[in-house]
């Protein structure tokens, strides 16, 4: 495990907790880990990806932090990419197939293309391991089902599920979705409601549905993890270029309020 740290990480020892979390999660078992920034959360699911068969699946809601984190792995000689509404769909075929060649370390993924690929993609790789990278994405997590979500928004359950068939074992993926489901702590009502007022202004302005600015699912997120920059508001998932540089400044001036 030594070894493998210093080849791709270049540390000759373990942070406090890391090795503990790895040999954990070595052991198959399910592990919640809350560190602070900078505390080396990431090697604690990038090292056991690395010493185990298959792609680990990593969860996150900010495509700036899956271009990051993905650039860093690259560099440092791990294969891993990131499958989000940013690629073109030449990049995420090229994803898609690799993945199922097993020729991916870590694959990182946005919630939402999560839904759309789990029974497709996901049932057709070799997967290690799950990661949900930021702790405003989990609602819950138990047993072999793994629970993640945004307040009252969605509410997804990932299960292997092994069938029995006359050619052997048939597997798929069972993803669930509920709807409200409350986090709490989580997301400022206040905050979501305004959110929804000044979307609406906008949206009147232009003549334009609500929705088409930005829909409920992303004004969750911005309720959640209320960026304070045009950076970090285009980061969210669902947002994009053209409507970071068309709503960022607006939406930002309005967040810092409540921030």
């Amino acid at each position: 495990m030594l070894q493998t740290l210093k080849t791709y990480f270049g540390y000759d020892s373990f942070r406090p907790l890391q090795e503990d979390i790895i040999r954990h999660l070595m052991d198959r078992k399910d592990a919640l880990v809350l560190m602070p920034t900078g505390g080396g959360k990431s090697i604690c699911y990038q090292l056991p990806a690395l010493l185990s068969e298959g792609t680990a699946v990593v969860v996150s809601p900010l495509i700036s932090l899956m271009k990051d984190q993905v650039e860093t792995l690259c560099a440092n000689g791990i294969a891993a990419g990131a499958l989000n509404s940013n690629n073109d769909e030449t990049e995420n075929a090229s994803l898609r197939r690799a993945c199922m060649e097993g020729k991916l370390k870590l694959l990182y993924i946005s919630p939402e293309k999560l839904l759309v690929e789990a029974n497709y993609l996901l049932r057709d790789m070799h997967i290690s391991l799950f990661a949900i990278d930021e702790a405003h994405c989990i609602s819950q997590w138990g047993g072999s089902d793994i629970l993640f979500g945004r307040a009252k928004a969605t509410l997804a359950v990932i299960r292997h599920e092994e069938t029995a068939t006359r050619k052997g074992k048939k597997k798929k993926v069972v993803v669930t979705k509920e709807l409200p489901f409350g986090l709490a702590g989580g997301e400022s009502e206040d905050l979501f409601e305004a959110l929804r007022g000044l979307r609406k202004q906008l949206a009147d302005q232009e003549g334009l549905p609500a929705y088409i600015v930005l829909s409920d699912k992303v004004l969750h997120l911005l309720s959640i993890s209320r960026p304070t920059t045009i950076e970090d508001f285009g980061s969210i998932s669902g947002i994009g270029e053209y409507k970071k540089k068309k709503y960022g400044k607006d939406f930002v001036n309005l967040i810092r309020q409540f921030t």
